[in-house]
């Protein structure tokens, strides 16, 4: 007994925090810019997706989405970046980090490694996710809470 109450409730425990993952409730948006936050501090891990989202970063002032990935064929993708990231244009797009630096610019090329193609559709209402996101070196989304020099 005292065992399938322990099964059950890691079971309900896993499903719960599973469940929390695939949350879009997780989604803001800042001038258009469409962000997520992360439960905690991340680590990028070895994980690949085996269909990567893979396009180029585009960018425009005036536009409802102000940033957003263009596949190979000229689709329009929709990211959702980590938390902090903000976009601004002097004068093309710079995506910035939770810190403010440059990590990419228009026509920089985007592999999202961790998010596969299936994952989402790729619109506004359905955006792929930028997790496990390496971009110049570094591993995002990471909130360095603790103020660590990396």
């Amino acid at each position: 007994m005292r065992r399938t109450l322990t099964v059950v409730a890691v079971g309900i425990t896993a499903a719960v925090a599973l469940a929390g993952c695939g949350s879009r409730s997780n989604f803001t948006s800042t001038d258009g810019l469409l962000t997520f936050s992360w439960p905690s501090d991340a680590i990028c891990n070895t994980s690949a997706a085996a269909r990567p989202v893979v396009g180029t970063l585009r960018g425009q002032a005036d536009a409802r989405e102000p940033i957003w990935l263009e596949a190979a064929d000229g689709v329009h993708l929709s990211v959702a970046w980590p938390d902090g990231f903000t976009v601004s244009f002097s004068p093309t797009a710079e995506l910035r980090d939770d810190h403010g630096a440059v990590v990419a610019r228009d026509g920089d090329q985007i592999t999202l490694t961790q998010t596969n193609l299936d994952e989402a559709a790729g619109t506004q209402g359905d955006p792929y996710v930028a997790k496990g996101l390496w971009l110049d070196g570094r591993c995002y989304p990471f909130v360095n809470r603790l103020g660590l020099q990396f």
